[in-house]
């Protein structure tokens, strides 16, 4: 039609009947045995070609059971498309696939809900010159349906939501999973102290949020350094962040969804809320980008809320590590748990110190194990986190496993704070080392490592 071209009467024209001779390819079609006896076959991949929400847990179309395949690629069908709606090129494409580890040499078998996503996904695959696929047209309620199959999920995967359930909350229909107990919407970022540009927040939110500066739960007489001699981290103590939530209007018992600009800073925001003892943290993935691209209606009011009570809690300090417990861990006296380095290779190995301007201390912390650089945290965007399933696959491959409580460390504990987060979403046990390399390096009696580990 953009084109000009001729069109005609849909009704104007008859075909004549004709005999359709049939060569059924039954390869094309994938069967949930046959995918359960190639699940661990290094030649065999499966996408998911859902969203994420009900990739990791959420259930949106009365999936019997929720969760996705073992070991599943999460590929949604909207990553093959462009803004306007047309098939990316080539090029991108392969890069899409590729670099999900869906190579032409593997067999390739794609499942959505009931095989109408993942049908386009197999459709894309043939275009894209993959021998050996299929669509596994029973897909997640086939699946689901067998108590045999297992499957995986998110742990807390209700901690992960999205637009249409933040949008569901607004309007008061108690979204799945809700407790119902009441709730407060928080867009959080870092806004300098010397700036006078408006913040995003003061340009446009959430309706009903209200704002949380990174720094508020900060211990530092000044934004930058953010330690004093009084305090061994930089997070305020559990006492002093239950005062400045209740001060905000955040009780205990109330849900907390956190949004922001960028990931790293939700999640050490929303870290510190669970810190707290904030019962219900969840963390809009996509942030206000996401917000915006479902269609979510904004507003340009500064929303303040009543103080409250927060509530007697003693929070949650086994997400906190303290430099005694880390240094039990080196000394030998601790077992069972890893100690975690979450800053650049360069960081971890003593080339570097990052962006720190106010001090200079290089290395590493002895026995520290690297998990890699944060932004492998991050997905399609700033905004988003990764999958978890290429997350769990990065971790098991640097040795990691959930048998083994996980002490994460970064300079400051800014990056550490969004490794705990995640490692809360999947339910492995870990804490965030507040001191982080900042209160490590900085005291003359504690021991370091630099270089590559032998």
């Amino acid at each position: 039609m953009e084109e000009g071209r001729p069109t005609e009467d849909m009704y104007a024209m008859e075909l004549e009947a004709a005999t359709f001779t049939a060569s059924v390819q039954s390869d094309r079609l994938a069967t949930k045995e046959h995918i359960s006896s190639r699940l661990h076959d290094a030649d065999f991949a499966v996408i998911d070609s859902r969203t994420f929400q009900e990739y990791n847990g959420w259930t949106l179309y009365g999936e019997p059971r929720n969760g996705h395949i073992p070991g599943a690629v999460n590929i949604s069908y909207e990553s093959f498309f462009n803004p306007d709606s047309t098939i990316l090129g080539y090029e991108e494409l392969k890069s899409l696939l590729e670099g999900n580890g869906i190579t032409t040499d593997k067999e390739v078998t794609s499942n959505c809900t009931v095989g109408i996503r993942s049908g386009f996904v197999y459709f894309a695959l043939r275009l894209m010159g993959y021998s050996r696929c299929s669509n596994y047209d029973g897909s997640i309620i086939d699946w689901g349906a067998d108590a045999a199959l297992s499957m995986d999920k998110m742990e807390n995967y209700q901690s992960l939501v999205y637009p249409a359930w933040v949008a569901a909350l607004i309007s008061g229909d108690n979204p799945p999973t809700y407790q119902d107990k009441g709730y407060v919407i928080v867009e959080t970022s870092w806004t300098p102290e010397y700036t006078t540009d408006p913040t995003d927040y003061s340009i446009g939110h959430i309706p009903g949020a209200i704002f949380m500066d990174t720094y508020d739960i900060e211990n530092g007489p000044s934004r930058e350094p953010m330690y004093d001699s009084a305090h061994d981290s930089n997070v305020k103590p559990i006492p002093d962040l239950q005062n400045l939530l209740g001060g905000i209007g955040i009780s205990a018992d109330k849900t907390v969804v956190v949004y922001g600009n960028d990931i790293m800073s939700c999640g050490r925001v929303a870290w510190a809320l669970l810190y707290a003892g904030v019962n219900d943290v969840r963390v809009l993935n996509g942030g206000y980008d996401a917000w915006i691209k479902y269609g979510g209606g904004t507003e340009g009011t500064v929303n303040t809320l009543p103080a409250v009570e927060f509530g007697e809690t003693e929070g949650r300090p086994d997400l906190f590590a303290t430099m005694e417990q880390v240094k039990s861990v080196v000394e030998g006296s601790s077992t069972g748990i890893t100690i975690t380095d979450d800053r650049s290779w360069d960081e971890y190995i003593g080339a570097s110190n990052s962006y720190y301007g106010y001090f200079d201390e290089k290395g590493r912390i002895p026995q520290a194990k690297w998990i890699g650089d944060w932004t492998e945290l991050v997905g399609s965007d700033i905004n988003t986190v990764q999958s978890m399933g290429i997350v769990k696959k990065n971790w098991a491959a640097a040795g990691f496993s959930p048998d083994k409580k996980m002490y994460f460390y970064c300079g400051t504990g800014w990056r550490s704070g969004l490794y705990t987060y995640y490692a809360y979403l999947l339910g492995w046990p870990a804490a965030n080392y507040g001191g982080g390399w900042y209160e490590w390096s900085t005291n003359p009696d504690n021991p370091r490592e630099t270089g590559e580990p032998k």
